[in-house]
């Protein structure tokens, strides 16, 4: 083995940790993503269905020119 070749297989091994840690650190980020998109979805079903009670408690729902 020449030092070219140890120098190489050094590289490839640091590239391949770096690559393995990178990789781990965007899995985290896409699981945090989509729990925060889960949550805006729920959220939003939440403000719909409060909106739909309060425009159905005012007497609004379907009529929105107030009377």
């Amino acid at each position: 083995m020449t030092i070219g070749d140890i120098v190489d297989a050094i590289m490839m091994a640091l590239f391949a940790i770096a690559f393995g840690l990178w990789a781990r650190r965007l899995d985290k980020a896409l699981d945090m993503l989509e729990r925060l998109q889960q949550d805006m979805h729920e959220r939003a079903i939440v403000i719909e269905r409060r909106l739909t009670r309060l425009e159905s408690h005012r007497g609004y729902a379907g009529d929105t020119d107030g009377g």
